[in-house]
C-alpha cells in the first residue's frame, strides 16, 4: 500500500536489545512516496547506545492499480534492516530487502478484508557473499475495524551461506493490530 498524496506516517520499531528504528514516510503523489529511517541498538537499556551507520531511504512507486481481475504491483527500494548492525558484515541482522517488486490482491469474504501479498527482493548488503534473489510471501486480514492480523514468510535464500544469521530455514513473522482509527494503530509483532 501507499499513502494517500500530501500524508505522511511515523513508525517507530522496538527490537530485542534495546534496539529502535525511527521511520518517517511521505505520500508524494498519488502513487509514489518516500521513506527515511534511522536507529540503533541499545537506545532502550543502561548501556552506550550503537547507532545504525547511516540514515536509510526507502521508495515506492505503484506501477499498476488493483482492480477487479488485476492484482496491484509496486517497485520498491527500502534500504532499512531490521535488528543490530553488524559492522564486520557490513549488514542488519535482518537484511534490508533493497530492490523488490511485490503483488497484492485484497477480497472482501464474510465482511473480512484479506489481502495476499507475494514478491521478490534483491538486497544490496551482500558483503556476506549471499547475493540470491530472495522470495516472499504474506497475508494481511481485517476482522473487523479494530483488529486486524499479518502474517508473512521469507523464504531467506539471500540469507543461507555458512556467515548467514538465517541458516537456510527462512523468517515466519506474525503480528496483530490494534486500529484506533484510520490514523492511529498499534501492532505487535513476533519476529522469527
Amino acid at each position: 500500500g501507499l499513502l494517500p498524496r500530501g500524508s505522511f506516517d511515523f513508525d517507530i520499531k522496538i527490537y530485542p536489545g534495546g534496539g529502535v528504528i525511527n521511520t518517517i514516510n511521505i505520500g508524494l503523489m498519488k502513487r509514489f512516496m518516500l521513506g527515511i529511517s534511522y536507529g540503533g541498538a541499545k537506545l532502550i537499556s543502561q548501556e552506550k547506545p550503537v547507532w545504525n551507520p547511516r540514515p536509510e531511504i526507502a521508495a515506492k512507486i505503484r506501477l499498476i492499480n488493483e482492480s477487479y481481475l488485476l492484482p496491484a504491483f509496486a517497485l520498491v527500494y527500502d534500504g532499512q534492516g531490521m535488528g543490530e548492525y553488524d559492522d564486520s558484515l557490513k549488514r542488519y541482522q535482518f537484511k534490508s530487502r533493497g530492490f523488490y517488486g511485490v503483488v497484492s490482491k485484497n477480497y472482501l469474504v464474510y465482511d473480512i478484508l484479506m489481502g495476499f501479498h507475494f514478491g521478490a527482493n534483491y538486497s544490496l548488503e551482500n558483503d556476506d557473499k549471499d547475493k540470491n534473489l530472495n522470495l516472499f510471501m504474506g497475508t494481511d486480514i481485517r476482522f473487523n475495524e479494530s483488529i486486524g492480523g499479518i502474517l508473512e514468510y521469507d523464504l531467506g535464500t539471500n540469507d543461507d551461506n555458512n556467515s548467514a544469521f538465517g541458516k537456510g530455514r527462512g523468517y515466519l513473522n506474525l503480528g496483530i493490530q490494534w486500529i484506533f482509527s484510520d490514523r492511529l494503530s498499534l501492532e505487535l509483532d513476533l519476529r522469527n
